[in-house]
């Protein structure tokens, strides 16, 4: 009988322990599944699901992430390289561009879908990391608060319905690192209540891998925090100093297989620091940190922001909760009072944000870091409902009231050119949301009571967890709808327009290449070379906009005409340019949707109205320079000086190519008329943002192509606002609405082989000054031009391409010096015959290399800098931390 009943009650408490892990089990599905049925259905509300009309691709989702998704798409297919890619800026380091990028666990989802249906990838990729944040916060809550169950679920959806994520869910790539940074944190904790490392360690390492520039951001808050809870409890935790860092020193030396490629890629083409030039931040006010935790609060995410922290208004008043409570000791109090300090701090103190990012100051997107002030709130108020009893109900209830007094104060006393963007249905929203919890709390405090609110009492937290989730809903609303109006969402038909055209033509034009090294741009449409299609389609091309970019070669380009944006080679420009560069650097086709009116180029295929031009004069990739060409002179306000310079360094002699005429000008209209005898031409500011007007009169000689050149009047980088476009319009061509800082300066107006009088028009707008040189018109000698092109083809040797292995075969009677339009990178290795050899540069960008007399093989290949150390180093490091971990979990036994 005993035995039988101790096997019923064994039996019992087993079943007790299944009933258990099924509930938890139940609620961790409610913790991943509610958020992404929430921004499904508010998705829905602007018509994006799945195979929509409408697609999720928004802000820099139009002209970065989706086409670096497609991409990568072609690595996973076996299309492309995974470690070099000719596909922008003439060619870069891809395995660092993915570690920013394209880093995380989910992103290879993308091989199950074609591109055609990439913004349905999207689309799942973006609730899906939304979900999976919920889940891990809920693990954490889970092992950590002592709360109900659904509470746990109320704190998982709000913290994966943050503002910050919302506002910034345009940006997918950030949205992988909230999955692991509440595991970060209940690692810190498993080590040093449980001595258990394995989730510090693995967290740390997903992290790292996945995206190392918010990692560095989330190290420096979980370092803090793991020094708060050591000194807190220094007798207690005074053993686990050593094993922290352990774990932390091994799992980072672990990442390295995807941090020091991507360092030694910074080291060598990152942009300096920024320089602290202010002690205090710009933007920030005196209300700041309560206006952004008014339900629905947006203003921007482009300039002049402030940060986002909003994470629910049970969090806020739980966290302040947390500071008045009896029940949590002084030295808790202070400890993290400290780090909400230090986080707050940073918001106002410049240095410190720049910290946070790493010193550099970012370009839109502000206090990228902010993110971490809103876990602070979320953990405190965790920590503190856990705690909270009937007899400290009462202070729940002033921090309500305390709370309704200063959101509405906020908006009284604030100055009237700030917060503007916090309207009446905000502060509406958040004073009744806060009423509803006075009310609640009342309830549950209040022991006469209804039948209904005995019900409401019973069943408490299911009815705060519905309440909370509700708050975040509305939250979520609010911020998608101001998000969409400032980020606006891509149409379905906006993405595909012309993509199997282009596609098409994309390959025949691959086809007709035959695995030669030969460039594509595409100039479809006014304003020039749509952001990053070379990705898209898989071209090899010049134009780019991406973070992660070779800065030596975008310097050399920009010598040579091909501007970059504000100097800092965000942004590599293949438009207004000359005829000249594009054959040098093996530009060979042009799409267009009209005649691009340059000499030589002739139109070869046609899908619908989109045309594929050759250009004939095209150079090969590699040419025997004749002259001096390792490092020629550029003048970055004249890049005729530099393209001279540099037809002289390949072709060993000086070629007569430009000439200068002036135009006459003979109407403005909507400004003052230049004087006659200036050398410059202010265009005003105009408020009103009216386009002004200057029509020139010039006659082109025969045999001439012709351009107009707008350079400014002192510097090219700082003269030209970045608000500033200017079109310049003949009847021959229009070269579209371009900004004027970030273009090159020769403005096409089509060739003459024929004299004749022309009138062209350059038309400015935009809500600053703007001032440059009297407009010139540049005629290029295409006689000369001709003659110099056969020169250099007789010079010209072939490359061929093999994703990251460049070949060639070289038979000489001489030694000679071999240019090539591959930018150097310190990953290229070269090898003559199976040997190696010494790689020289050109000006710091372009690969340049001396071949020796008699028939060689010519071999180029690339492998990223410090990947194979890093490679050693994850094996390595993750073998020493298993063993460490074993040899620390029996420790503990004994």
């Amino acid at each position: 009988m005993i035995k039988f009943k101790g096997t019923n009650s064994k039996i019992t408490k087993d079943r007790k322990k299944i009933v258990k892990r099924k509930r938890q089990f139940i609620f961790g599905v409610m913790a991943f599944v509610i958020p992404i049925l929430i921004m499904m259905f508010l998705y829905w509300r602007w018509k994006i699901y799945p195979g929509s009309y409408r697609t999720l691709i928004s802000g820099d989702g139009r002209t970065q992430f989706a086409n670096f998704y497609n991409s990568f798409h072609d690595v996973l297919r076996g299309k492309e390289s995974g470690l070099y890619s000719f596909n922008a800026g003439m060619g870069l380091n891809y395995y660092a561009f993915l570690s920013y990028y394209l880093g995380g666990f989910l992103t290879p989802i993308l091989f199950f879908f074609s591109k055609a249906s990439l913004p349905t990838a999207y689309y799942i990729l973006t609730i899906l990391k939304i979900g999976l944040a919920s889940l891990a916060f809920w693990f954490y809550a889970k092992e950590t608060f002592k709360v109900k169950r659904s509470i746990n679920v109320a704190l998982a959806v709000a913290y994966s319905l943050m503002s910050f994520i919302i506002a910034h869910s345009e940006v997918i790539i950030w949205l992988d690192v909230f999955i692991y940074f509440p595991l970060i944190i209940l690692g810190i904790d498993r080590l040093l209540e449980k001595r258990k490392p394995k989730c510090l360690f693995f967290s740390y390492l997903a992290l790292f891998l996945t995206n190392y520039y918010f990692a560095f951001m989330i190290g420096i808050f979980s370092f803090c925090y793991f020094l708060v809870r050591y000194f807190i409890n220094i007798k207690e935790f005074k053993a686990r100093l050593v094993p922290y860092f352990i774990t932390s020193i091994l799992s980072g030396l672990a990442s390295m297989v995807m941090i020091l490629p991507m360092f030694l890629d910074l080291k060598q083409n990152g942009q300096p620091l920024s320089k602290i030039t202010r002690i205090f931040v710009e933007e920030t006010g005196i209300w700041d940190s309560l206006v952004k935790n008014f339900i629905g609060a947006y203003d921007t995410t482009k300039y002049e922001t402030i940060p986002f922290i909003y994470v629910g208004l049970i969090p806020l008043i739980f966290a302040i909760f947390f500071f008045v409570s009896k029940k949590i000791k002084l030295k808790e109090k202070v400890g993290y009072g400290i780090l909400g300090l230090f986080v707050w701090l940073s918001f106002i103190i410049w240095p410190l944000a720049l910290f946070w990012q790493g010193f550099h100051a970012p370009n839109m997107f502000h206090f990228r870091f902010s993110f971490v002030m809103s876990f602070y709130v979320i953990m405190l108020a965790g920590k503190a409902m856990g705690i909270l009893e009937k007899d400290e109900m009462n202070k729940v209830i002033n921090i309500i009231y305390g709370l309704i007094v200063l959101f509405m104060l906020s908006m009284i006393i604030k100055p009237d050119d700030k917060y503007n963007w916090i309207v009446s249905l905000n502060v509406a929203l958040t004073v009744l949301a806060l009423i509803a919890y006075l009310w609640f709390f009342k309830v549950v405090d209040n022991e006469n009571k209804s039948k209904f609110l005995k019900i409401v009492v019973k069943y408490s937290a299911c009815v705060l967890m519905l309440m909370m989730i509700g708050e975040a809903f509305v939250n979520a609303h609010l911020v998608l709808n101001k998000m969409h109006k400032e980020w606006p969402y891509m149409m379905t038909k906006t993405y595909n327009k012309n993509s199997k055209k282009m596609q098409n033509l994309v390959n025949i034009a691959k086809k007709k290449d035959n695995g030669s090294l030969y460039r594509f741009e595409s100039v479809i449409g006014s304003g020039g070379t749509p952001n990053n299609d070379a990705f898209r389609y898989g071209y090899y091309g010049l134009h780019m906009f991406s973070s992660v970019r070779n800065c030596n070669m975008s310097a050399v380009l920009n010598g040579l005409g091909f501007r970059n944006a504000q100097d800092d080679g965000l942004t590599v420009e293949y438009m207004n340019n000359t005829l000249l560069m594009d054959s040098l650097i093996g530009i060979r086709y042009n799409i267009a949707d009209s005649n691009p009116e340059k000499y030589g180029y002739k139109k070869i295929a046609k899908r619908g109205k989109i045309y594929l031009y050759e250009n004939q004069n095209v150079l090969p990739a590699a040419i025997i320079a004749k002259g001096n060409v390792n490092k020629f002179k550029m003048n970055y306000n004249n890049p005729i000086i530099g393209q001279n310079n540099f037809v002289k360094g390949l072709a060993g002699k000086n070629y007569d190519l430009y000439k200068e005429i002036k135009p006459k000008l003979i109407e403005v209209e909507n400004m003052p008329k230049p004087k006659k005898k200036a050398k410059s031409i202010k265009v005003p500011a105009n408020s009103t943002n009216t386009p002004r007007f200057m029509t020139y009169e010039v006659t082109i000689p025969a045999g001439y192509q012709a351009y107009c050149e707008l350079l400014p009047a002192k510097d090219v980088y700082k003269d030209f606002e970045f608000t500033t476009w200017a079109t310049v319009t003949s009847k021959k061509y229009d070269t579209g609405h371009k900004q004027i800082i970030s273009l090159g300066p020769f403005y096409n107006l089509g060739v003459y082989n024929k004299a004749k009088k022309i009138k062209f028009t350059v038309k400015v707008d935009g809500r600053h000054d703007v001032k440059f040189k009297k407009p010139k018109v540049l005629l290029m000698n295409l006689e000369n031009y001709q003659t110099l092109i056969n020169q250099l083809k007789g010079q010209g040797i072939n490359l061929k391409i093999n994703k990251r292995f460049v070949t060639t075969t070289t038979n000489f009677e001489q030694k000679e010096n071999v240019f090539t339009t591959i930018p150097y990178d310190k990953g290229w290795t070269l090898k003559i015959d199976g040997k190696k050899s010494k790689i020289k540069t050109v000006n710091g960008g372009f690969i340049d290399f001396d071949v020796p007399k008699g028939k060689h093989k010519i071999k180029l290949s690339y492998f990223p800098p410090g990947l194979k150390i890093g490679i050693i180093l994850f094996v390595s490091c993750t073998l020493l931390f298993i063993g460490f971990d074993i040899w620390y979990e029996r420790r503990k036994k004994d």
